[in-house]
Formats: C-alpha cells, sequence, structure tokens
C-alpha cells in the first residue's frame, strides 16, 4: 500500500502530509474556514474519493493491512475518529469492518473493539484539488492539477512536503535560493527531520543542511536552514553541530 521509492519524484510531489494539506485547503477557502476544511477532508476521506497513506499503521485482531486502511476513515455510529492535525496522525476506535461487496461492509457487531492508529498520514493532493474546484473554491486549469497549481494571490504559499524525493544532481548555488517562508520553514523542518534522522541518513556526501535543502520542495536560503535547526538543536533535537565555513 505504501508508495514506493522507485515512483517518479513526481509522483511524490503530489502527496501532502495530513496537516500540510489542511493549511493549504484553509488557503482556499478563507479566514476562519478551519473547521469546514477539516471536515470537507474527513467527508471524501470516508467517500474514499482522497486516496491516503502512511508511514505506518497499526491494528489489531481481526484486521488485515488492506481492511485497515480500507475501512480507516469510515464512518459508522460505532467508530470514533480522533484525528491530530498538526502531527499527521489520527486514530480510529471501533469494531472490526469486513468486506461483503465491492460497495459496501459487515460490522462485526460482535468482534473485538480495536484500535487503529495511522502514523504520518499523506493525502493526494491533485484529487483535494479538484474537489476544491467542483466546489468553485480552485480555478479549474487545462493542466493536470498538482502541487504547481498557484494558491488564491492574496493568501501566503502552504508549502507541500513530499513523502521521498532524489537530490537532484546538479542543486543550485546557494545564491539562486530565496529566503522563503520562515513560518512555512519551521513547519515544515520538524518533519523533516524525523523522517531523515542526522544520525540514520546517508546524505551522499552533502552536509546536512544540503541534504535538507535537496529534499525540501521550497528553495529557502541556507541560513534559513541553518537559524531554524539552530532552534530545533535547544529543544534537544539531536542534529549534528552545523558546518558554519560554508559561505550561504
Amino acid at each position: 500500500m505504501a508508495i514506493q521509492a522507485t515512483e517518479d519524484a513526481t509522483t511524490f510531489r503530489e502527496w501532502l502530509l495530513l496537516g500540510t494539506a489542511l493549511a493549504r485547503v484553509i488557503e482556499y477557502l478563507g479566514p476562519d474556514s478551519e473547521d469546514a476544511a477539516k471536515e470537507l477532508l474527513l467527508e471524501y476521506l470516508n467517500r474514499r474519493e482522497i486516496p491516503w497513506d502512511c508511514r505506518r499503521l497499526d491494528f489489531g485482531d481481526g484486521w488485515t493491512a488492506e481492511t485497515a486502511h480500507q475501512f480507516f476513515f469510515e464512518c459508522h455510529e460505532s467508530v470514533v475518529h480522533d484525528v491530530d492535525w498538526p502531527n499527521h496522525r489520527a486514530t480510529r476506535a471501533g469494531p472490526v469492518f469486513v468486506p461483503v461487496s465491492a460497495i459496501g461492509a459487515k460490522v462485526l457487531a460482535y468482534g473485538p473493539r480495536t484500535i487503529l492508529t495511522a502514523r504520518e498520514i499523506i493525502l493526494h493532493w491533485p484529487s483535494i484539488l479538484r474537489i476544491l474546484q467542483s466546489f468553485g473554491a480552485a480555478p479549474w486549469s487545462t493542466k493536470s492539477p498538482s502541487l504547481t497549481e498557484e494558491l488564491p494571490s492574496e493568501s501566503p504559499a502552504i508549502t507541500p512536503v513530499p513523502v521521498s524525493s532524489t537530490p537532484s544532481s546538479q542543486p543550485e548555488t546557494p545564491k539562486q535560493k530565496s529566503a522563503g517562508n520562515a513560518d512555512t520553514l519551521k513547519a515544515w523542518l520538524p518533519g523533516a527531520v524525523e523522517r531523515w534522522p542526522p544520525d540514520k541518513t546517508d546524505t551522499g556526501g552533502l552536509d546536512y543542511i544540503e541534504f535538507l535543502q535537496s529534499k525540501a520542495p521550497d528553495e529557502w536560503a541556507r541560513h534559513s536552514f541553518q537559524n531554524e535547526l539552530s532552534l530545533l538543536r535547544q529543544t534537544g533535537v539531536n542534529i549534528p553541530p552545523l558546518d558554519r565555513t560554508k559561505k550561504f
């Protein structure tokens, strides 16, 4: 079920972490739309019109990996969902569902009540964008919807977070990188450090800042990464000493 590292890099860029997808939908729906944005995403996840995946899905007795994924977001009076949007995770508490047809499910009412936990959830952005377009909340485009679609001009950009990507063989020079949005970088960086731990990641000869820049979906300046990583180190995150000999 998980996206494989062999997939085309464009495919990876079409998936957003749960909280990032929510923030991006809010940008389209407008101010004070957080509750509506959450309701929209959960409704269409329930309808299975938004493909989703996660880094880890824990499930109990009676489930298979396929059915746990298939019915995770399905709404039912016996099911309770608890979604942690900022940390991109969710739990589902309720009875086991098993498929009985192509369009339905059977609730094992007398079976074990289990808790499913999905960590580092990602959502398929082109599918979300098509839903927004159908409501008139996003403009239709002649090209395929993707993360290159522009946000409303009056709203600041919300940066997508890829599941995985391959560093460019010819990375841009530091002078080509912009300062970017500091708040967006601050939101993206902790998840990136968790995904690519400094002590467990092969950076391919790049120093850690350069490696993270190669993974970033936007082009922040080196000094922006350096400043934010310094703040993360103060919170106890194990990040190697920064190479201050490099100019940026």
